[in-house]
């Protein structure tokens, strides 16, 4: 995991076998990404980025998935 931007939260999930992380910039809107893995093999599951407007702010849009909300 590289992404270039901090980890701010992650969660073991799965009984451990999965693990949510939540990155983003250390200043601005939120303008982060979530990404669900499997912990065994490394591999991305799924990742969904929080919405934001042209300027990088936070805005209303799609409703994160029942895994990213469980991100603290």
């Amino acid at each position: 995991m590289d992404t270039g931007r901090p980890c701010w939260g992650w969660v073991f999930e799965n009984d451990g076998e999965e693990l949510a992380y939540r990155t983003s910039f250390t200043h601005g809107g939120w303008s982060g990404e979530s990404t669900l893995i499997d912990v065994a093999s490394g591999k991305t599951l799924a990742s969904w980025s929080h919405p934001v407007d042209q300027n990088g702010n936070d805005t209303d849009g799609e409703e994160p998935p029942d895994w990213a909300k469980l991100i603290p």
